[in-house]
């Protein structure tokens, strides 16, 4: 028991250190932080409005994009994936494994790459009849969202790649641009196309 207890104290004050860290990297540069959390929440909205035109398992579809839109959005500010890596370094740093700190982020990076892809491969099959026509849409949110998560994991060589400049901006954060973008023109060809089908032909 006393054993049990050491090891609960040691993960109460690594939490308490990650959390302290964590509050000292929220946010991104407000050059971009701000047009990102725009974009995001301009693309929400959008797929709300699509979601409205949809029906059965095409609006659920739209609808989680949209949540992960939103989670996003928020996250962009918050940075809520750095308190993992925070607490997992000050995890580290008080058992000891410090060292071997990069098997553990490569572990996990090969974890989620496997849960994502089995999640992708569920919703593949769950929402399949509906992919095509929202190719836009999913492509963008996807690649916006997973240029995110490759930065989260934060693994030093997938860092310095995606941490290049063009300008005042990174790779990674145009990137994410780009899929906000992309995602946009799908939402924005969908509602020119209901729009089209609710106005009467004249002819």
């Amino acid at each position: 028991m006393s054993w049990l207890g050491d090891e609960l104290a040691t993960i109460g004050g690594a939490a308490q250190c990650g959390l302290r860290d964590w509050a000292g990297i929220w946010g991104d540069p407000a050059l971009i932080a701000g047009p990102l959390m725009a974009g995001y929440a301009l693309l929400g909205w959008g797929l709300v409005r699509v979601a409205r035109t949809a029906a059965g398992r095409e609006r659920q579809l739209i609808l989680l994009c949209a949540v992960l839109v939103g989670v996003q959005m928020l996250n962009t500010p918050l940075d809520m994936h750095a308190f993992v890596w925070t607490f997992g370094r000050c995890l580290s740093h008080a058992q000891g494994w410090y060292e071997a700190r990069r098997s553990v982020q490569v572990g996990a990076l090969m974890l989620t790459v496997v849960f994502f892809a089995l999640l992708f491969v569920v919703l593949l099959i769950y929402f399949r009849r509906h992919l095509i026509s929202n190719l836009l849409i999913i492509a963008g949110v996807a690649l916006s969202i997973g240029c995110a998560l490759v930065v989260a994991i934060s693994l030093h060589q997938l860092r310095d790649l995606m941490s290049g400049t063009w300008g005042p901006f990174r790779t990674d954060d145009l990137i994410e641009a780009s899929g906000i973008a992309l995602a946009g023109l799908g939402v924005a060809l969908r509602l020119w196309g209901a729009r089209r089908r609710e106005v009467p032909d004249r002819l």
